[in-house]
């Protein structure tokens, strides 16, 4: 009975010294990256906080605000293991709702690429921390809603047609940001300038959320 007890006895240390070798191999082999993950596709959305932090702008209802403009863009994204630590994740993001001017006399839109290049700064169980910095171009298409709008001309009420045409103009821009990833959830906080040789340089925030395909 004693020989069997002392069998056991040394089976059970024996997997206790096997295990606690797996731990320590698992707690010292790198483990990949999660924030950022080779040949991934991610798919988001967005709140695009424009001309924030910058000079007072002008709501639609004409009270003024700091907060600047809000659009929703949707965007895609696709990850690309440059080097061992380094990665290229171009993102292609789009407003499928325009923004209305005042009056809603025009819509705008927006298409943006950027070219971000990211690193993950630090890495838990199931969680990471990445920055991220690029450069890319916004495309904005202004569309006249066109219709008639009835304005005072001094106290007479007066009828003006509103233009119905398009115009586009493409701008510079530069991002700077950070992301948090849990599992396949990521959630991002950026930083776009656009105009930066201007007079009308423009800082934007963007609060993102996507999830890897």
């Amino acid at each position: 009975m004693n020989l069997k007890n002392h069998a056991l006895s040394l089976g059970f240390l024996r997997a206790l010294t096997l295990g606690a070798l797996f731990a320590g191999t698992l707690s010292v082999t790198p483990q990949p990256a999660l924030a950022f993950r080779d040949g991934a596709f991610r798919i988001g959305a967005a709140l695009y906080q424009q001309n924030a932090l910058g000079k007072i702008t002008k709501t639609v209802d004409a009270a003024p605000s700091t907060a600047g403009a809000f659009t929703y863009p949707i965007f895609i994204k696709y990850d690309y293991l440059v080097t061992t630590e380094w990665y290229v994740s171009p993102q292609l993001s789009y407003t499928p709702i325009g923004r209305n001017s005042a009056g809603d006399a025009t819509t705008t839109t927006l298409l943006q690429l950027v070219l971000p290049v990211g690193f993950d700064l630090y890495r838990w169980t199931e969680s990471v921390l990445d920055w991220q910095f690029g450069i890319g171009l916004t495309r904005y298409t202004i569309q006249g809603n066109g219709g008639v709008v009835t304005l005072l001309n001094g106290t007479t009420p007066t009828q003006f047609v509103q233009p119905s045409r398009s115009s586009s103009v493409t701008t510079g821009l530069i991002l700077l940001g950070s992301s948090f990833e849990y599992g396949s959830s990521r959630f991002g906080f950026d930083f776009i300038f656009e105009g930066l040789l201007s007079e009308k340089r423009t800082p934007s925030l963007v609060f993102s959320y996507s999830y890897a395909l």
